[in-house]
């Protein structure tokens, strides 16, 4: 593993040692790579439907040339008012262990890399401590309101026990306890003025979200956030079928809500029954934000979830505030780089559509296993979303 290392693009024949390379930094093992993360690895970085050349994946190559780094880059075309805007998600930063002992240099220079490429916005939404100061040292821009998250309780005892669940030590008697869980929530519920209840009765036709009824409503937004995706539909449905794949946290449901015929809003989330939902995006035009996030929560509930927790977009913090949500920092953050002064300031006024939609948290390399046969996204026509939804049940 001596000599020089090399930075080159990412082929697919590279895809086994990536593979592996991932499994030893983010999951601390040392067992055969299975075939469903590799194929997860082509499927999302060989099989997207954006385009560019000039800004692909990179590999950091030992001295033998075998890939020991990887800087994963997603292309991101997005719109800044009329002006198309060349952008890219960064993730999956990685050098194995050996190669950073050997070559400390060897991740700086991966990251020079991409940074090098020529494009008009480099982001990230899944910087840790050591990614924030490196991009930083680049020239990045922390967004700090972007980065906040949001976590509203909506079944109190529910939420208390799946907290308990996760302490060690207190597995069994969380599991036991929660029959008297659920009876304490169902009881509160008809409590008048229970401060946990979705507030309101926000009156809307919902249906079942596709890539036409999404794209219509970004394109809603231009008024209020000049920079946002350049989506097509078949861009949209690909990255709605690729956001179904995760399976961390269950089935996804999507729904677009209609006031007189009109879209209000539209959110997707993961209901996570028994424990707490998060939410993928959830947008409004303006005025209609509160309703639809009380239909969110009215929704989380009926579906089992305990509470519900999203990324902060900076424009809904008041909203958020006034429905009884409450904000922290987890530890990772929204990070752009750009020398467009325009785009930085978007995204530094609050003026971008920067949601866990638009970014790597989506993916399954956060957290997933590989243990069962992914569903490899394909590009697919712009209908309902093409994902096993959660049938509407309730365990009040």
């Amino acid at each position: 593993m001596s000599g020089p290392v090399r930075i080159r693009p990412f082929e697919p024949e590279d895809v086994p040692e990536v593979a592996g390379v991932f499994a030893r930094v983010f999951r601390s093992s040392r067992r055969p790579v299975r075939e469903t993360l590799e194929a997860y690895f082509h499927a999302i970085y060989f099989d997207h439907p954006w385009r560019d050349p000039d800004g692909p994946s990179l590999v950091c190559c030992d001295g033998d040339g075998r890939p020991r780094g990887f800087f994963g880059v997603l292309p991101f075309p997005m719109r800044l008012g009329n002006r198309s805007i060349r952008a890219a998600i960064g993730g999956n930063y990685m050098v194995d262990p050996e190669l950073a002992r050997a070559n400390p240099f060897a991740g700086g220079r991966l990251l020079k890399a991409f940074f090098d490429q020529p494009r008009d916005l480099a982001m990230t939404d899944t910087s840790n401590e050591t990614g924030r100061k490196a991009w930083e040292s680049h020239g990045g821009l922390t967004l700090h309101s972007y980065s906040l998250q949001w976590l509203r309780i909506l079944r109190p005892a529910g939420f208390a026990l799946a907290i308990a669940g996760r302490v060690k030590g207190c597995g069994m008697l969380a599991k036991f306890a929660r029959p008297a869980g659920r009876l304490a929530d169902a009881l509160l519920a008809r409590v008048p003025g229970n401060p946990f209840a979705p507030s309101g009765s926000p009156s809307f036709e919902a249906r079942e979200i596709t890539a036409d009824a999404l794209l219509a409503g970004i394109e809603s937004l231009r008024r209020t956030l000049p920079l946002l995706p350049d989506h097509t539909p078949e861009s949209l449905a690909w990255l709605l079928s690729a956001a179904g794949e995760k399976r961390e946290f269950g089935p996804i449901v999507g729904r677009t809500l209609y006031k007189s015929g009109t879209l209000a809003g539209w959110y997707l989330y993961y209901p996570n029954a028994g424990r707490w939902a998060q939410v993928l995006q959830v947008m409004a035009r303006p005025g209609q934000t509160r309703a639809v996030l009380q239909h969110l929560f009215a929704d989380a509930v009926a579906r089992g979830s305990v509470a519900a927790m999203g990324r902060l977009h900076p424009q809904q913090m008041s909203d958020l505030s006034s429905l009884g949500c409450v904000f922290a920092d987890r530890g990772t953050c929204t990070q752009i780089r750009s020398r467009d002064p325009e785009i930085r300031e978007a995204c530094l006024s609050g003026g971008a559509l920067l949601t866990r939609l638009e970014g790597e948290w989506w993916t399954r390399f956060q957290n997933d296993d590989f243990d069962e046969s992914p569903r490899a996204p394909r590009s697919k026509s712009h209908g309902a979303l093409p994902v096993g939804l959660a049938p509407l049940t309730s365990d009040l």
